[in-house]
């Protein structure tokens, strides 16, 4: 489900969560570094959908929901 928040951050932002030189500097970036605030760039955005896609895209897989069937209930 972290691929579903990277996508759906690219699809409402236009930009990847990350951007790196190499595919090396990339997997670091995307294990380490937070992306730009989904928020920040889409401020118009409901603050639930916002934390959504955050979730989604937690660093600790135990933090992100664990199911399709939880993502669907909170977009309920």
């Amino acid at each position: 489900l972290y691929g579903l928040g990277a996508s759906l951050y690219y699809l409402l932002t236009g930009k990847p969560p990350f951007a790196a030189a190499t595919p090396d500097e990339l997997l670091l970036k995307v294990r380490a570094a937070d992306p730009v605030p989904l928020a920040t760039l889409r401020p118009d955005l409901p603050p639930g959908f916002v934390a959504l896609v955050g979730r989604l895209m937690m660093k600790r897989p135990e933090l992100r929901p664990q199911r399709a069937a939880e993502v669907e209930a909170a977009l309920v």
